[in-house]
């Protein structure tokens, strides 16, 4: 049979079931802006669970040497370093805390098994800033910090990837 042909049993076929021909469409239509609501909803919620671990007076200060050019040397730009935050801290009447943070992704190793995550390092006080809560385990405090402890908090999917059921607090992680 060829192209014509079936393209002419189609139409005679549309012709002869109108009313199946309405319900068909109708029910592409409907089943169509289901599918968009949905798709909104979805980002609705997952944009409104981002934002929800921010507060109205949070900032973020994001140093992006890459966006220098010119041939500038990194070297000679000033950092943000504990000891700065630490002085902002003490100068500032109105901010309730900061931190810092670098992130990059690395993977890491627990007994051969490997899993590719994004490593944040940071300073105390990011997990209360960020509104972070911990299924097991703690966060690490201010002595950690001090001391240079190599402390790790995981994700859940992380955790489940290298230590299935198992726990993982107190375990070594290698990146």
């Amino acid at each position: 049979m060829r192209l014509s042909e079936t393209f002419h049993i189609v139409t005679l076929n549309m012709i002869e079931n109108k009313f199946r021909l309405l319900l068909t469409t109708l029910g592409i239509i409907v089943g169509t802006i289901i599918l968009v609501i949905a798709i909104g909803k979805g980002g609705e919620r997952e944009a409104a669970k981002q934002f929800s671990n921010l507060s109205a007076d949070t900032i973020y200060v994001n140093l992006d040497y890459t966006a220098l050019g010119g041939g500038k040397d990194i070297t000679t730009v000033e950092k943000l370093t504990p000891e700065l935050v630490e002085k902002v801290m003490e100068e500032s009447t109105t901010l309730q805390g900061m931190y810092l943070r670098a992130s990059g992704f690395q993977e890491v190793t627990y007994n051969s098994k490997k899993q590719s995550a994004n490593l944040v390092g940071v300073t105390p006080g990011y997990a209360e800033i960020s509104n972070l809560s911990f299924e097991r385990g703690a966060d690490f405090g201010e002595t950690d910090f001090e001391d240079g402890e190599r402390v790790a908090v995981i994700g859940s999917k992380i955790a489940e990837k290298l230590f299935g059921t198992g726990d993982a607090v107190g375990s070594y992680i290698v990146p």
